[in-house]
Order: C-alpha cells, then sequence, then structure tokens
C-alpha cells in the first residue's frame, strides 16, 4: 500500500512540475521549491516540535522576503505589458 501510495505521489509531483512549468517559468518553479521547503520546516516544527535554529529562522524570512521581491517584480512586468500591448478585441 505504502509503495503504491509513493509512486501515486511521485507521478502527482512530475505532473504539477510540467503544469507549472508550462503555465509560467522555471524560475517560477524555483520559487515554489523554496515555499515549499519553508513550509516542510513550519510544519515540521508546529506538528513534530522539531527546534528552530537562528539559521532556520533567518534562511526562511530572507526566502520569504525573495519570494515577496519576485512576486511584486513579476507583477509590475505583467502591468507594463499590459498597458503596452492592446488586448486582442480592439485589434480586430
Amino acid at each position: 500500500t505504502f509503495i503504491i501510495m509513493s509512486c501515486v505521489i511521485a507521478v502527482s509531483v512530475n505532473f504539477s512540475t510540467f503544469l507549472v512549468i508550462g503555465k509560467t517559468s522555471p524560475v517560477t518553479y524555483q520559487v515554489l521549491g523554496h515555499l515549499k521547503t519553508c513550509l516542510v520546516l513550519g510544519f515540521g516544527y508546529t506538528l513534530l516540535h522539531d527546534p528552530f535554529t537562528e539559521r532556520n529562522i533567518i534562511g526562511i524570512l530572507v526566502a520569504v522576503f525573495g519570494m515577496g521581491l519576485y512576486s511584486y517584480f513579476c507583477t509590475q512586468e505583467n502591468k507594463k505589458k499590459q498597458s503596452v500591448d492592446p488586448p486582442l478585441s480592439s485589434q480586430v
């Protein structure tokens, strides 16, 4: 049962990787990977009471700050593209 569950999870992870990279970019996929790492550390602390070290906390804060900056700049770039490119319906 555990082997089958592991295989299903592995296939799901690979499929979601293709979906994310296909819809966004490889950089966005890496950012999501860092978010996953932060969530694993946070849930480990919350559910398993793993101790947080100062290094873990600083790393999580730096990663979250970087993700925020990445999201901000991606949003700004998308706004610029939308304001420069007229909608397809107005071109017809």
